[in-house]
């Protein structure tokens, strides 16, 4: 593994730790300064900017793949080409996206969610600026494929880092003067605008002169729609299950409600948008393995890198579960800890189930096999809407935790034994041992620990000693328990040398 390869794995762990650390310190502070009911206003707006990721139709994997072979063979036509047509359907996109969320502005707020009166003017605020800031939203894409394919990531993630954080500290300084969600979002889009600027100049330095224009060639699209289009399909939908959610709470209940789910959702989601992260750098082996008709190196990655993924996964999944109600509490308030924490309890397994099903997208990707995604994320939307349609009314969102929880559960039975038996060739018992022992050893270790210090842990710091000390114990025991002496030796003599002592393969 080269030192470049390295630095991008590494700056992604870091910028998403540190984004996390920041989102976990200002989103209580959000939440009390604007109230629950401005602060779901605001979660709506960043809901929208989410799905403007799905917008470009999934041109920037392809852009992606085609830049980095086009910059690898110095193909400078064929660049140029790729670059000017996508930035012409990416400014049509951009535009578009924003009239039509201006428009069905007054229908969303008046007939669709349920916005308190007082926060009407407000929050038609905030989604026309939102409307706005999609018109550079949906071009930022693009100059971050362009980074991405010209394998500067590290670069893109210091980029990144240093505005999202003025975003967050913006914000915290925002609401202390004026708690107004419509002030917030002015400042995140005059910051974004900044950031859209210079990332523009930083692409601008990586490509061969007169690149950034605009034209349209209808082969180059082409060509990148077909390998896009269906992976576009299969994010879309995954996207879908994650976000639809909130979704469906702003239409059948309270606003407030909104923010009593998406708070635990935005806590245990930085955990496995984190592991989802880390499997992602794994996609060009997986696939160069499965190109090269590798299947013993195929099988020894998936394998190892489920029973690592796992580990890491059951921990926080059982921590989170247990005790929900002393984190809400001790993160925001009891209040809002009393309203919250059977979600948190539910959603909390989620880190488990996505992180899993993110090594099973990277697993058919890589052998191409994308239709068969598409066809199980197609159920899990449907079974997603109807679950949470029926019981939402009665259970609230409780129901819709458990409803977004069940859906990974169904991926991993629909996906896992196919993988297992078609690709791996292992048995599903076999794998289901594995992957069970963390869970339970988890669960035990910090259930015994809540048992011990029960109604013990108002205080913020023995709740962190606490925690600190269980982790201990399970990395102990892990160690001793459940990973294998070829893998002990493999983390002794490989990841210590390349990574620590920075030895490359």
């Amino acid at each position: 593994m080269n030192k470049l390869v390295i630095s991008n794995i590494l700056t992604t762990y870091l910028s998403r730790i540190w984004i996390g650390l920041v989102s976990l310190f200002s989103i209580p502070y959000l939440i009390r300064k604007l109230g629950v009911d401005a602060y779901g206003v605001f979660s709506l707006s960043l809901i929208f900017i989410g799905y403007s990721a799905l917008f470009d139709f999934g041109l920037g994997r392809g852009i992606v793949k085609y830049i980095a072979e086009y910059h690898v063979l110095n193909n400078l036509e064929k660049l140029r080409k790729l670059i000017r047509s996508a930035l012409l359907v990416y400014l049509i996109i951009g535009i578009a996206s924003s009239v039509i969320l201006g428009l069905f502005t007054y229908f969303l707020l008046g007939k669709i969610f349920h916005i308190p009166t007082f926060l009407a003017a407000d929050a038609s605020t905030v989604f026309y600026l939102t409307s706005l800031y999609l018109i550079i939203r949906i071009p930022q894409l693009l100059f971050q494929a362009i980074s991405i394919g010209y394998q500067k990531i590290y670069l893109l993630n210091l980029l990144n880092t240093i505005f999202n954080t003025l975003k967050i500290l913006a914000s915290v300084a925002v609401v202390s003067f004026a708690p107004e969600p419509s002030k917030v979002v002015i400042t995140n889009v005059i910051i974004g605008v900044v950031h859209f600027v210079f990332l523009y100049l930083f692409v601008e330095k990586q490509l061969p002169p007169k690149t950034i224009e605009l034209s349209y060639d209808k082969e180059s699209i082409s060509e990148v729609l077909k390998y896009s289009i269906k992976s576009f399909t299969a994010d879309s939908l995954g996207m879908i299950i994650t976000y639809l959610d909130k979704i469906i709470i702003g239409i059948f209940l309270p606003i407030s409600s909104l923010t009593y789910y998406s708070a635990p959702f935005e806590l245990t989601g930085r955990l496995w948008e984190f592991q989802v992260s880390a499997v992602a750098t794994t996609f060009p082996a997986f696939s160069g393995y499965h190109a090269t008709g590798a299947k013993e190196e195929f099988n020894k990655l998936y394998l190892e890198l489920t029973k690592f993924i796992v580990i890491i996964s059951a921990f926080f999944s059982s921590l989170f579960c247990v005790f929900s109600r002393e984190i809400l509490t001790l993160w925001v308030n009891a209040d809002f800890a009393s309203k919250a924490y059977q979600a948190l309890g539910i959603i909390s397994w989620g880190i488990l189930t996505s992180s899993i099903l993110s090594i099973v997208a990277v697993v058919f990707y890589s052998i191409g096999n994308i239709n068969r995604v598409i066809k199980v994320n197609s159920f899990c939307v449907f079974f997603h809407i109807i679950f949470c349609i029926i019981f939402i009314t009665k259970f609230g969102i409780n129901a819709v935790a458990v409803s977004w929880t069940a859906t990974g559960v169904i991926g991993i039975l629909l996906f896992v034994p196919w993988i297992n038996k078609n690709i791996i060739g292992i048995k599903n018992m076999a794998y289901l041992k594995e992957c069970i022992k963390p869970v339970v050893l988890s669960l035990l270790i910090i259930s015994a620990f809540s048992f011990i210090f029960k109604n013990r842990l108002q205080n913020t710091f023995i709740f962190i000693a606490v925690i600190m000390v269980i982790f201990a114990i399970y990395a102990v025991l892990v160690w001793y328990m459940i990973i294998s002496n070829k893998e002990k030796e493999y983390f002794k003599k490989v990841l210590l040398k390349q990574v620590i002592l920075k030895r490359d393969a």
